[in-house]
């Protein structure tokens, strides 16, 4: 019981920083604090240091999760928030860690079976829809 409390835990804190830097990018027009706020928050979803995890090329990425046993549940959340991220860095002008942080979306959605086509167009209307979808579920 203790783990799967956990590990709910982990995944209410990413919920809880997606939100928060979805209101950054919107309302306070920071879309790097935006992308600061995810980046840290997905790193502690995987329990692991954020700044080591986010420097990860994607390919290592995706199998540090899958070595480590991320949570099934966890990880479409990371995927997207990692797509979110990417869009929140493209618009805060640094273009080649949006390129990262996309390829590592991609590699997480790939090594666990997700579709996150949807994440290329409009990214946070995108998550907030999936979040409306899952809290629906």
């Amino acid at each position: 019981m203790f783990e799967r409390d956990y590990i709910m835990k982990l995944l209410a804190d990413l919920l809880q920083a997606i939100v928060k830097s979805m209101l950054q990018a919107e309302k306070e027009e920071n879309p790097y604090l935006a992308a600061q706020t995810l980046e840290a928050a997905i790193g502690n979803a995987v329990d692991m240091d954020a700044s080591v995890f986010m420097s990860l090329s994607p390919e290592s990425m995706a199998s540090i999760m899958t070595i480590s046993h991320t949570d099934p549940r966890s990880t479409e959340y990371v995927a997207r928030s990692l797509a979110l991220a990417a869009d929140y860095n493209r618009k805060a002008g640094f273009a080649e860690l949006a390129d990262l942080r996309m390829g590592q979306a991609r590699a997480v959605a790939c090594a666990f079976g997700h579709d996150i086509a949807d994440m290329e167009g409009d990214p946070q209307a995108s998550m907030r829809d999936f979040l409306d979808e899952e809290d629906r579920a």
